[in-house]
């Protein structure tokens, strides 16, 4: 089921069992502090709407997540965001 939520309190979001991440609300402040990252910011003009989508999508990640759960590297030792 999709539940909307209108807070903008931070939340947890269930990826699958044992995989959950803590996320800020995708909010316009959200979008626009991504959209003004040296990322971003760097992309040539000529850069494709693909990498374009990419590094945006990475500069969103980066504000948005805060804190994650059942995340580790290949030895399984928890990893941090």
């Amino acid at each position: 089921m999709l539940r909307l939520d209108l807070s903008n309190a931070p939340h947890w979001l269930e990826l699958m069992p044992d995989l959950r991440v803590h996320l800020m609300p995708l909010t316009t402040a959200l979008m626009v502090a991504a959209r003004n990252t040296a990322a971003v910011t760097a992309l040539p003009v000529d850069v494709s709407d693909e990498e374009r989508a990419l590094v945006f999508a990475k500069a969103i990640a980066k504000i948005a997540i805060l804190d994650w759960e059942g995340v580790g590297d290949t030895d399984g030792k928890t990893i941090k965001p």
